[in-house]
């Protein structure tokens, strides 16, 4: 309340004075801590008292606003985020403010199973030459299994199965029509 006094012309004195109402909010669902798989979406919802006030939602201290990757969406009272495809760096709190009322949760974020980022390609070579097939996962730690048709190729002294990171590599050193056929790498997942 601010008092302002005014003088009238009869030396009478008259205050007059503001009321300022500052409006609050109260959180009536608090965030829940959820936890997900990488490149999994993730939907977070809290529940406040003020119907008209949109709020401000917060990952890792910084700002959301809208994107691909971010779907945020009032209904009523209820307030939603949702994070699509999450990536495995995204863990970290996770918060809502409206007026004076903040709620909070962690989201976790586990880390997935290797899948395929470049898969393979069909290949030409001459005869005799050597073939490098090569196809790359998510993760430099993946196994994977080399197959020609259906039976799985183990390393021989024509063959030569390598890892350098994520890059998985089936190498023939000379080839032979025997070499023709439909190859495939196998991760286990993808």
């Amino acid at each position: 309340m601010v008092l302002n006094p005014v003088r009238l012309p009869s030396e009478c004195l008259l205050y007059t004075f503001d009321i300022f109402i500052e409006r609050e909010a109260e959180i009536l669902k608090p965030l829940s801590s959820c936890e997900v798989v990488e490149k999994e979406d993730v939907t977070f919802e809290t529940e406040i008292s003020e119907e008209d006030v949109p709020g401000e939602w917060k990952h890792k201290g910084q700002v959301l606003t809208r994107s691909p990757t971010c779907e945020i969406k009032m209904e009523g009272n209820k307030r939603f985020l949702t994070l699509k495809s999450v990536p495995l760096e995204a863990s970290g709190e996770v918060s809502y403010t409206a007026l004076n009322a903040v709620t909070s949760a962690v989201l976790t974020v586990k880390e997935g199973k290797p899948y395929f980022t470049t898969k393979l390609h069909d290949y030409s070579v001459t005869e005799k030459d050597e073939l490098t097939m090569v196809c790359e996962l998510s993760k430099p730690n993946a196994e994977v299994k080399w197959f020609k048709g259906d039976q799985q190729i183990t390393s021989s002294k024509n063959v030569v199965i390598k890892a350098d990171g994520k890059r998985r590599m089936l190498i023939i050193k000379k080839t032979e029509k025997a070499n023709i056929g439909e190859y495939s790498c196998d991760c286990d997942t993808d």
